[in-house]
């Protein structure tokens, strides 16, 4: 009779004291898997705003072929933020925190590598790339300050 067997009446209950931890050591995970994938999210509008100015660094090489940025260059930048920045235990200072950090050492960074003459325009093209983050842009007049009053040809001036 398996129930005179003190051997396996043994094992089988170090085999559920061993699935009690288990399952204790799975829902430990699951809390922190759900406290990791809210603190990834908090970060998500910096992700969008990150890649949105690596995209306007790079699109400096269109104004000069010299002007080209490397990814691991740009990251570096990034890394050194995050360093630099304030530390807060309150997420959303963080971010602005790290957002000011890294603009700043950005702006600095390109700013020496690139012409004289061509500073101020990476300066509207920075501008424009923050207002456009914060839907403080309007498109209509960004066309017409580029092409003047061809584009508004058939519509409203804005």
């Amino acid at each position: 009779n398996l129930l005179d067997d003190s051997t396996a009446v043994d094992i089988l209950s170090e085999m559920k004291v061993f699935a009690d931890e288990i399952s204790a050591k799975q829902k430990v995970a699951e809390r922190t898997e759900k406290s990791i994938d809210e603190a990834r999210l908090s970060y998500k509008p910096f992700a969008k705003y990150g890649a949105m100015l690596y995209f306007t660094v790079s699109d400096m090489s269109n104004i000069d072929p010299m002007y080209q940025f490397s990814l691991g260059w740009y990251v570096g930048h990034f890394g050194n933020s995050m360093e630099v920045a304030k530390k807060n235990h309150k997420i959303s200072a963080r971010i602005d925190g790290i957002k000011e950090a890294f603009l700043h050492i950005l702006y600095t960074n390109v700013c020496r590598s690139i012409f004289e003459k061509d500073k101020m325009l990476f300066a509207l093209l920075l501008t424009v790339t923050l207002k456009k983050l914060v839907d403080e842009f309007d498109s209509p007049e960004w066309r017409f300050f580029l092409t003047g009053l061809a584009a508004t040809v058939g519509t409203e001036p804005p």
